[in-house]
């Protein structure tokens, strides 16, 4: 527990040094950055998704396999580190090196890099990139596609935009950030190459939607709460 506090208000000694002492405080956000690669890396039996990334490697008896479903990076993700023989750990400590290095690129963008950090700490670094691993990695190419797509690098943004869906389907929101530009994109013909690969994922993979459909939409096996609606309501605001 000791630890989880020291990381929470470690970025609070970082906020003096940010303003005071800038040559010693980007040697700290690197240490920072650093301990957290390990600390996320190494965690034994902690994240909600600890035992199921395990569970989520046996299936996978061959390469093929990870074809099977539309994530198909971080299946074979999840091949290679079954392969290691390292199991969890090493599964964690990639996705560990993909969140770490590219929130810290991130960050080195904005001013006030400290705030964000204790901003960050208690969903996207203790929620996102140790209990939900697969999300946190999409999570990363993400960001990363967010400031190509500042630096008006689209072509880079929607490659990794791609990458982000493969790693987790619920990426695909992402590409709303694209609307208010669709009279420029329509100009661009990598725009229809974007197209053809949406369209191309949903043959290939139409017995996988059609399952995730059926299982979690239709029939609603999905765990109910009583609370759903009205959190709803409370976060719609916030959305909008």
């Amino acid at each position: 527990m000791i630890t989880y506090i020291l990381l929470f208000n470690f970025p609070l000694i970082l906020y003096y040094f940010e303003l005071k002492k800038k040559i010693i405080f980007d040697d700290l956000l690197k240490f920072y950055f650093l301990f957290l690669f390990f600390f996320i890396s190494l965690r034994y039996e902690v994240g909600g998704d600890f035992y199921s990334t395990s569970l989520s490697m046996l299936p996978l008896t061959s390469f093929y396999e990870t074809f099977s479903t539309i994530t198909i990076l971080n299946s074979i993700l999840l091949y290679i580190a079954k392969l290691s023989s390292l199991d969890v750990f090493f599964y964690n400590s990639v996705a560990s090196f993909i969140f770490c290095s590219i929130f810290y690129v991130f960050i080195k963008e904005f001013n006030n890099r400290s705030l964000i950090l204790l901003i960050s700490f208690p969903i996207i670094i203790l929620i996102l990139a140790m209990g939900f691993t697969k999300q946190s990695i999409a999570f990363s190419f993400i960001i990363l596609g967010i400031l190509n797509f500042v630096r008006e690098k689209y072509l880079v943004a929607v490659f990794l935009f791609c990458v982000s869906i493969l790693f987790h389907i619920s990426s695909i929101i992402i590409f709303a950030i694209f609307l208010y530009k669709i009279k420029y994109f329509i100009k661009k013909i990598y725009t229809y190459f974007f197209l053809l690969f949406i369209l191309a994922l949903l043959y290939f993979y139409f017995e996988v939607i059609h399952e995730y459909i059926l299982n979690w939409i239709i029939e609603d096996a999905r765990p109910k709460s009583g609370g759903t609606i009205l959190r709803v309501l409370i976060n719609l605001p916030v959305i909008f």
